[in-house]
């Protein structure tokens, strides 16, 4: 058959129907809990004004509700990772301060620490972390539960006997539970909190409950830490707009979650399945989180997903915690609808 020559030289007009699929961004891929339906109008008032301190005593309130804890002790920002920030550049002395995680785990707060002028080791385990502790007395213990990148849960065990650990060598437990709507509240370390004068747990609108949009973060603290807390958190933060979203989705947002966990489930495990007919290995990782890690040896895991109109997120970045972690490695989130879902089966086959 004969072609026309110059098709090759023209541009391509046709939309292609190789659409891209989002797994990258770690975000609640179904949405985020139902909002009151008068949120329109309510969002456009005060906005002439920082906000009136009785807006963060409602927000507290229906927080401290939702997890269960003091609202006194609930601190708010604009995101966990602001939060963060904030604790490690003004909570700590700035002097010679050093902190301890087990690798791979969040990156950017790990940039973060050591732009504060921290000193940062990576371990492997929970035995190797808590052996550490007990050695080397590091100023913070920094934990991401369910962990980033791999989606897995650390046994509230576990945690408590490395906050035990932390507790003799005076030494601060930060635990990032960005992903933490997605555990029961036994496995959450909020409630010891209450009961150990050195934790603080950072939880996130952005993940769960799927809000990443309105910016919202919170920590929560030790009612010995609540002075200090009060001290450092920045003023007039977060905004009346995220406040009034973030109080009308609460009211809704347990039930959000246990729906929202139940979807999750089902999807993570018929990805897991097709990865594993092509070859492609899913680390060990929690079903009712919408993170898990894979492993292609030998390839590049990134571009081998993009070529199939995949975005994942390459773990080479996470390099800074787990020095094993290369371009073999990604990072994926789960889908969010059974087309998509339908569209990556079909991909991973052909």
């Amino acid at each position: 058959m004969k072609f026309n020559k110059s098709l090759k030289n023209s541009h391509a007009s046709y939309i292609s129907n190789l659409y891209t699929i989002d797994c990258r961004l770690g975000t609640n891929p179904y949405g985020h809990p139902e909002l009151n339906s008068d949120i329109s109008a309510d969002i456009l008032q005060n906005l002439n004004e920082y906000y009136d301190f009785s807006w963060i005593a409602k927000l507290s309130i229906q927080t401290a509700k939702y997890i269960n804890c003091d609202p006194e002790c609930v601190f708010f920002g604009n995101g966990s990772m602001p939060i963060l920030s904030t604790l490690f550049n003004k909570l700590l002395d700035s002097q010679s301060k050093r902190m301890i995680g087990i690798g791979p785990q969040f990156v950017d707060a790990i940039s973060e620490w050591k732009l504060s002028g921290g000193e940062y080791l990576a371990v492997h385990d929970s035995d190797e972390l808590i052996s550490s502790i007990i050695n080397t007395k590091p100023d913070v213990v920094y934990i991401d539960n369910p962990n980033n990148p791999s989606g897995k849960v650390y046994p509230k065990q576990e945690l408590q006997a490395i906050e035990l650990a932390c507790r003799e060598a005076a030494t601060l437990l930060i635990v990032d539970e960005a992903y933490g709507d997605y555990l029961n509240m036994s496995e959450s370390m909020i409630g010891d909190t209450q009961t150990s004068d050195n934790i603080i747990v950072v939880r996130s609108f952005s993940k769960g409950l799927g809000m990443a949009g309105i910016r919202l973060g919170y920590a929560v603290v030790p009612k010995s830490l609540c002075g200090h807390l009060t001290r450092i958190t920045i003023p007039f933060t977060p905004s009346i707009p995220s406040i009034k979203i973030a109080c009308s989705a609460l009211e809704s947002a347990k039930q959000f979650m246990s729906q929202s966990i139940a979807q999750t489930q089902a999807t993570k495990s018929r990805m897991i399945a097709a990865f594993k007919e092509c070859g492609i290995v899913a680390l060990n990782s929690d079903k009712r989180t919408p993170i898990f890690m894979v492993y292609m040896e030998g390839k590049n895991a990134a571009a081998w997903f993009e070529d199939k109109g995949i975005l994942v997120e390459s773990c080479h970045h996470f390099k800074e915690t787990c020095k094993s972690m290369s371009r073999e490695y990604a990072r994926v989130r789960i889908v969010g609808n059974n087309y998509d879902l339908e569209h990556l089966l079909y991909r991973l086959k052909a």
